[in-house]
């Protein structure tokens, strides 16, 4: 048995693996694979010393390809040149990714992967488990790819879809948002090597042809952004979502509550507050088209008879009741997760959540993050094989300084540019003198990702240069009617991001979310500005600037005096004068 004082001492024994997972391959295993044989290590040895309820715990089958496969798949298709040109802007994304996803496999991984599927019948999810991706220091979430498969129909499509599956994630390595992440915290990108994590999709067989977990989420030992004088920094926060955890990580809605105080909504606690933030729409496995997709809740309930766990039910739009077992048809549910956060009467969700993060935290020997799904009858049959399953244990990104900030008294109120009561983060930024803006009273969704390049390309312009960037709704969402759907490498050098409610557009608590660690992880601070609750923007001052560009969506305005930028942490607030 390998030395488990902690992960950073761990190493990986390829001859002793712990049950449930197998390694293809030489070299390295990447940093998502290590945290995950490290905690089924544990697990073999006792469940007890990691939670509470330790019969719920458990961990997916798993199977690493590691990082000499990667390097034989770069050798055997010719793509040290190829990843040398596309660093030296020699070519597109567009001509690289041809390259990657046409590449033929070594003889000796396609005959792996092949007697793999043929005991494999769930769905699959090929995640990156990358040797800079995991480090403490850095974040380096949602930089790369994951892909879900249904691993359906006969083994010769199967095995196709699953090396296809595998090379997208490769050539994620040195994608767009690889490469200018690896530049803006001074990485080496020749020093990436990624390595594969395939694991079963945890979930249930429902009779509308989806596949899908009761629920998954992300978890954190530390909350270093508490919204209420009753939280604490070291009791933690989770993030949770019906169906696939892609909704949890994403720009989207979902339920954010802290293990010690699950009541306290950071989002509001009234019920325009708690309705308008909950989440509305499941992500889930189609077994007939056979792809991902995005269903109505309103869709899933009639499909799914234990969804009133979750659920709280809406009446005459103003207070809630509680969901009961035999729920009518056309019932108006929310998902509020009031009833497994309320009490351990259909789970024993909080403290399970409570012991697992202060537990793993201890073992792994510093803070820690991670991604789960739960369900009851995961596996084949009514029965299955339901639990909680880790599917990614990793030390905590960095924390950020929490110097006291002080917000200044006497500035004109011509001279400020916005003031908010909602931020998340810390931090004094001086002298930035440019702003890219988005005015949301233009904004057309149905431009978004049009939008979203000229972004981009401003962004581009600013290269060794900072700026603050404003816009409606969510920056870095995947739909363009919640926001503008730029990628981390179309707004990496922004400085301030600020997030602005106007109409159907609404930011919302992204601790948690693949964008947020990002951002924090880029030093980059972030405001959202609620103008229904009394925050403020200057839309004079922008409306009177020239922009510097010539753009129908998108105005750059420079202010040679200069903005200084103030986020406080503690009292969650934010300022910007010039």
């Amino acid at each position: 048995m390998p030395a488990l004082d902690s992960l950073s001492q761990f190493k990986v024994d390829k001859e002793n693996l712990p049950t449930g997972i197998e390694i293809f391959g030489e070299g390295s295993v990447g940093g998502k694979s290590k945290g995950l044989i490290f905690v089924s290590h544990l697990m073999d040895e006792g469940r007890e010393t990691l939670c509470d309820y330790p019969e719920m715990l458990k961990i997916p089958e798993s199977t690493v390809v590691a990082t000499s496969v990667f390097d034989r798949f770069i050798q055997l298709n010719g793509l040290v040149d190829i990843v040398g040109l596309i660093y030296d802007k020699e070519i597109t994304d567009e001509e690289m990714n041809v390259e990657f996803l046409t590449g033929d496999f070594p003889p000796e991984t396609h005959d792996q992967l092949l007697k793999f599927l043929e005991r494999k019948e769930l769905p699959l999810v090929v995640r990156s488990s990358s040797i800079l991706e995991d480090r403490p220091e850095h974040s380096f979430a949602g930089i790369y790819q994951s892909v879900f498969i249904t691993n359906k129909g006969p083994l010769s499509k199967r095995i196709a879809e699953l090396e296809m599956a595998i090379r997208i994630v490769y050539a994620s390595t040195y994608g767009p948002d690889a490469r200018t992440y690896s530049e803006r915290i001074a990485r080496v990108w020749q020093a990436e090597k990624m390595a594969i994590l395939i694991q079963d999709v945890i979930g249930s067989h429902h009779d509308d042809g989806l596949y899908y977990p009761f629920f998954a989420g992300v978890a954190f030992s530390k909350n270093y952004y508490p919204w209420s004088e009753r939280i604490r920094v070291e009791e933690g926060l989770c993030r949770i979502v019906a169906g696939l955890g892609t909704r949890a990580v994403g720009r989207f809605n979902a339920t954010v509550f802290s293990p010690s105080h699950p009541e306290l909504r950071p989002q509001g606690m009234t019920v325009d507050d708690i309705v308008s933030s909950a989440q509305g729409t499941i992500d889930a496995l189609d077994y007939e088209d056979e792809v991902m997709k995005s269903v109505a809740l309103s869709a899933v309930q009639d499909h799914n008879e234990d969804i009133y766990m979750l659920s709280q039910t809406l009446r005459e739009r103003s207070y809630f009741m509680e969901t009961g077992k035999f729920f009518a048809p056309d019932e108006e549910l929310v998902l509020t997760f009031k009833p497994v956060l309320s009490s351990s009467r259909y789970l024993p969700l909080v403290p399970f959540m409570k012991s697992l993060l202060q537990n793993l935290e201890r073992v792994i020997g510093a803070p820690i993050d991670i991604e789960f799904a739960f369900d009851q009858r995961y596996g084949d049959g009514d029965e299955g094989d339901g639990g909680f399953y880790l599917v990614q244990v990793r030390p905590l990104g960095r924390k950020a300084e929490h110097k006291p900030v002080t917000i200044p008294s006497n500035v004109p109120e011509e001279k400020v540019l916005l003031r908010s009561k909602g931020v998340l983060g810390n931090g004094v930024l001086k002298g930035i003198s440019s702003i890219v803006w988005v005015p949301h009273r233009k904004y057309d969704f149905t431009k978004g990702y049009e939008i979203a390049r000229e972004v981009g390309r401003i962004n581009d312009m600013f290269e060794g240069m900072v700026y603050i960037l404003i816009g409606p709704g969510r920056w870095a969402t995947t739909n363009p009617e919640l926001g503008i759907p730029v990628n981390y490498s179309e707004i990496s050098n922004a400085a301030v991001v600020v997030e602005l409610s106007h109409e159907r557009f609404s930011p919302e608590l992204s601790y948690g979310t693949h964008f947020f660690a990002d951002m924090e992880a880029s030093n980059m601070l972030y405001i959202p500005l609620f103008l229904e609750k009394g925050d403020y923007l200057n839309e004079e001052f922008l409306e009177g600037k020239e922009s510097k560009v010539e753009s129908k969506w998108v105005k750059v305005i420079e202010v040679p005096q200069g903005l200084n930028v103030y986020v406080d942490g503690e009292s969650r607030t934010g300022f910007i004068h010039f």
